[in-house]
C-alpha cells in the first residue's frame, strides 16, 4: 500500500553510500536547498544555517535540535544499525517546517515558511566531492 501524496510537496532526496557500503549519507539540507532555489526563497549561493521542523516521521528523524537535522537514532534514543539505515530507501519523511534561517552575502536572513513537506528518499545514489549535512 501506497501513501497519497497527490497534492504534497515532493522534494526528492537522494542517498550514497559511505563506509565501504555500510552506512548511507542522505542529503536533506540539499535536497531543502535544492526546493527553496526552485520556489525563490533563496539562491544558489545562499547558505542553509539552521532549519526548525516537526518530524512526521514515525521511525528514523526527530525534530530539529538547535537548528540541525537529527538523523540517526530511533524514538527510543538508539542508534540506528546500518541496515536500518537502508531501510530509509524508497521511504517518505514529512517534515513540518517552521522557520529556516539562511545566510545571504554575509548576513543572517530568516524564512518564516510554515510548510509540510514530503521527502521522497529514493534508492538513485547521488555523487558528489562533498556531504552538506
Amino acid at each position: 500500500m501506497k501513501p497519497y501524496i497527490k497534492h504534497a510537496n515532493i522534494v526528492p532526496v537522494y542517498f550514497r553510500t559511505i563506509l565501504a557500503d555500510t552506512a548511507i549519507a542522505i542529503d536533506l539540507k540539499g535536497a531543502l536547498k535544492k526546493f527553496l532555489v526552485t520556489h525563490h526563497y533563496m539562491i544558489e549561493a545562499d547558505t542553509i544555517m539552521e532549519v526548525h521542523y516537526q518530524s512526521m516521521h514515525p521511525y528514523v528523524l526527530k525534530n530539529s535540535y538547535a537548528g540541525h537535522f537529527v538523523l540517526g537514532c530511533t524514538p527510543d534514543g538508539r542508534q540506528v544499525t546500518g541496515a536500518e539505515e537502508y531501510t530509509l530507501a524508497n521511504r517518505i519523511a514529512n517534515l513540518k517546517f517552521s522557520h529556516i534561517i539562511i545566510q545571504q552575502q554575509g548576513i543572517p536572513k530568516l524564512i518564516a515558511l510554515n510548510i509540510l513537506l514530503t521527502f521522497v528518499i529514493t534508492n538513485k545514489i547521488f555523487v558528489t566531492n562533498e556531504l552538506s549535512m
